[in-house]
């Protein structure tokens, strides 16, 4: 995993619309790509920033996911559903030894229906608090990393229009990417037909 480029990419999923033709179109225009020092494609879709800079107050909480495909010059490109989730806590509640930096996480992430197990790894954690102020935000930056197998059950013809997302407990949906987003960042880094 490109912990790295994961770590780098602070961008949000825009709000969706009922048509994925119209969905595809939108994303497709907005996917942001750019190339490495070692040649591979970097495609994210469109920011919107929610989490990260959410106004948090009295114990709120935001989150934002998005696509984010790294295809190398050679091979299959690994896909990944990035995150960044802020949440406001008592400073009481913010321990001396508070963790931060990356962690791979132990449990799996949750996505697609039926369920999919999916590797879910913080590339980063910090908490932020200012002078004697009773609430600190609390930032976090991860990622899902999808199989390839996953992959191609999401981008095929007769697949939903949207992939659920759990991150924490398979009974609560956290964020829904569409299909529509999911192709558009693959078209965008000119790695879907590795997938088909």
């Amino acid at each position: 995993m490109r912990v790295a480029i994961l770590a780098l990419a602070l961008a949000g999923a825009a709000c969706t619309t009922t048509d994925p033709a119209t969905d595809y179109a939108r994303f497709r225009s907005e996917v942001s790509v750019r190339t490495d020092e070692e040649g591979w494609q970097v495609a994210s879709s469109a920011p919107s920033n929610e989490a990260k800079n959410a106004n948090l107050y009295s114990g709120g909480e935001a989150l934002a996911m998005w696509v984010l495909v790294l295809q190398p010059p050679e091979g299959v490109a690994t896909v990944v559903f990035a995150g960044s989730r802020a949440r406001s806590i008592p400073q009481a509640d913010v321990k001396p030894t508070e963790e931060q930096g990356p962690w791979d996480r132990p449990e799996p992430a949750h996505v697609g229906n039926p369920w999919r197990e999916a590797d879910f790894a913080f590339t980063q954690r910090r908490t932020e608090c200012y002078g004697e102020a009773y609430w600190c935000n609390r930032l976090q930056q991860f990622s899902v990393t999808l199989t390839p197998e996953m992959v191609k059950a999401f981008i095929a013809e007769d697949a939903p229009d949207t992939i659920p997302i759990a991150l924490f407990t398979r009974r609560d949906v956290d964020w829904r990417v569409t299909r529509a987003e999911l192709l558009a960042t693959l078209d965008a880094a000119g790695a879907t037909e590795r997938f088909r």
